[in-house]
């Protein structure tokens, strides 16, 4: 394939087929005969956790909570975990998810080892409480990915890539409503 030739990282995938056969075919994939599929390339961000994943941790961390303010005058609630700059200077790229489970309470049991493994490894990581949920604040938009929240966003890619921290890249990532 064309990755191939280009030196890119690859995945299983169809050789051929529409955007809503590829939907049904990304989890059917590695299930399915393998001589009917073909590598695809993996997106820059998979390559970047996955050398996370390899390093060892480097970085003590600071967990911090406070909000970012939308153009529209919404603050919504973050919570950073931060890797300690090694040297003066040092920025990190950020990982952003937003979600409107309420990151303050039970999820943040389950998210702590998470964030902080990739915060240890050189990822400025934010976790962020969609508009009207959890200690953000405005109403709840009336639906998932409404214009509203898509708006929300681009605001909060923007304000994490001006942080002092951050060295301007910014990835989102995440599962279920944030993924």
């Amino acid at each position: 394939p064309v990755a191939a030739q280009r030196g890119l990282p690859l995945l299983w995938g169809p050789e051929q087929s529409s955007s809503r056969q590829m939907k049904y075919h990304r989890f059917t994939a590695l299930r399915t005969a393998p001589m009917k599929h073909r590598l695809l390339p993996v997106t820059p961000l998979l390559l970047c956790l996955a050398a996370a994943a390899a390093a060892e941790p480097l970085y003590p961390i600071r967990i911090d909570s406070g909000f970012l303010r939308m153009r529209n005058g919404v603050d919504l609630s973050v919570t950073t975990f931060a890797p300690v700059p090694a040297v003066p200077g040092e920025r990190f790229p950020a990982l952003l998810e937003m979600l409107p489970y309420r990151k303050d309470d039970s999820f943040y049991l389950r998210d702590y080892p998470l964030y902080t493994y990739f915060a240890r490894r050189g990822f400025l990581m934010a976790k962020v409480d969609v508009r009207g949920t959890g200690t953000s604040r405005g109403t709840l938009p009336v639906r998932e990915y409404s214009e509203t929240e898509i708006d929300d966003a681009v605001d909060c890619v923007d304000r994490l890539s001006k942080l002092p921290a951050c060295n301007g890249n910014v990835g989102m990532w995440g599962i279920s409503w944030g993924g």
